[in-house]
């Protein structure tokens, strides 16, 4: 992985630890996923292998979805992904 790749894999770790932000990935649609700030008025695309690469790394925790997003997973930082914003250890 190269150090452009770990520092876009950081920044979206970034968005998703601000409060009440939730990542979003529609099954049906292949290529992104985004996350939603608490208050909704930001929107933030994600690459497909970013959100994988998150998720195989234990960095994402997954989210009940609730009756009106059945289609959608929904997804909140993880307490490993938070360790990993605090230096506890590599993106790659």
């Amino acid at each position: 992985m190269s150090g452009r790749e770990e520092a876009r894999i950081v920044r979206t770790l970034r968005r998703l630890a601000r409060r009440s932000a939730v990542l979003e990935r529609d099954p049906a649609e292949h290529g992104s996923g985004v996350i939603v700030s608490g208050d909704g008025a930001e929107r933030v695309a994600v690459a497909d292998a970013v959100i994988d690469h998150a998720d195989a790394r234990g960095w994402l925790e997954p989210l009940a979805c609730d009756a009106s997003k059945t289609d959608r997973q929904r997804f909140v930082l993880s307490r490993r992904g938070r360790g990993i914003l605090r230096g506890g250890g590599s993106a790659v």
